[in-house]
């Protein structure tokens, strides 16, 4: 994801070197960063009910994505979310070779990144307002692609812990704006349903 963050960054920087033009913007580029991880929180198959010593921590999301307007009032493109979590536990509950009930500490690791397809309307022209600010609703659908892997202490009394099916269908809506400090550079802000419910960061029209 680091390298999607780089090469984000470059497209915004090398978008500012373009003249200044009357025609209008049509391709936009963004990378930013999501609050929560919502991730973190899915339901997972084979999950004790009550686990013991329980614990969840996540990294991400982070979000690249790429918009190509047709219109000033309609955009479609590709959002790609990634993020990882880790769950942690203590089943109590496994019994040894020796007939002892011992503590068998148990770890989920997932990582995945969604592959979404999406639409934005924007509400209004920005240039016919002459403003900087650019306010829009979009709707995206997809696929996630990842890996879920389950450890313990005990490798004998490891879990079977899946995620739902469903969980492996990407899907996002948010309402966003973005605001451009220059025809070129600019930040933006979501607010929504998708791997975090706030997102932020840097993005770049050309």
């Amino acid at each position: 994801m680091r390298k999607y963050l780089f090469y984000s960054m470059v497209l915004l920087v090398s978008s500012n070197i373009y003249a200044e033009t009357d025609e209008p913007l049509k391709w936009n580029v963004s990378a930013g960063f999501g609050v929560p991880n919502l991730s973190r929180y899915s339901k997972l198959v084979g999950l004790p009910s009550d686990p013991k010593s329980f614990q969840r921590s996540g990294k991400g999301p982070f979000y690249l994505k790429a918009e190509y307007k047709p219109e000033w009032w309609f955009g479609i493109g590709l959002n790609i979310n990634h993020m990882s979590y880790k769950v942690t536990y203590i089943d109590d509950n496994y019994t040894n070779s020796n007939g002892m009930k011992v503590p068998n500490k148990v770890t989920v690791n997932n990582v995945n990144t969604a592959f979404n397809m999406r639409a934005n309307l924007h509400v209004f022209n920005p240039k016919h307002y002459g403003t900087k600010a650019d306010v829009y609703w979009g709707i995206g659908i997809g696929y996630k692609v990842g890996k879920l892997k389950v450890s313990s202490e005990y490798s004998e009394a490891t879990p079977t812990i899946t995620l739902p099916n469903l969980l492996k269908i990407g899907f996002e809506t948010t309402f966003g704006m973005k605001y451009y400090f220059t025809d070129h550079i600019g930040a933006f802000g979501e607010i929504g349903l998708a791997k975090s419910i706030f997102q932020f960061g840097v993005t770049g029209a050309f």
